[in-house]
């Protein structure tokens, strides 16, 4: 992991960026395996669940560089603690984010978009 002794954040904070580098590489990671597994953009949109679960963990993580960068610009306890609280919080769902998307690399996870397909089929023959 990545160290930012020159970062003007907390050691706290500092430990979050760190940790918020390594999910940008996780990150990394599993977007190359999704293009390299799919590499028809159709048919990796099709994978619904993915393409949401993509795009909280990109929101989450800018919400988490924003906040420390406001830190990092503010400079005083209070908004570096308020950073820490935020960002602490912040990686437990980034963690969670990660965890979905690496499962649903599994062939033993559900299929989304068939059961949403069967769902909203079956309600419009009512």
């Amino acid at each position: 992991m990545p160290e930012f002794p020159s970062a003007p954040l907390s050691v706290a904070n500092r430990r979050h960026l760190a940790a918020v580098a390594g999910t940008f590489r996780r990150l990394d990671r599993i977007c190359r395996r999704l293009v390299a597994r799919h590499p028809d953009p159709a048919r990796l949109s099709e994978r619904q669940e993915t393409v949401i679960l993509l795009g909280r963990l990109a929101t989450e993580l800018f919400g988490v560089c924003a906040v420390l960068a406001r830190a990092a610009q503010d400079g005083g306890a209070p908004a570096q603690e308020l950073a820490d609280i935020h960002t602490t919080a912040a990686r437990h769902r980034l963690a969670g984010l990660v965890r979905r998307l690496t499962a649903g690399e599994t062939t033993d996870s559900p299929d989304y978009a068939k059961v949403s397909h069967a769902w909203l089929t079956s309600l419009e023959t009512r």
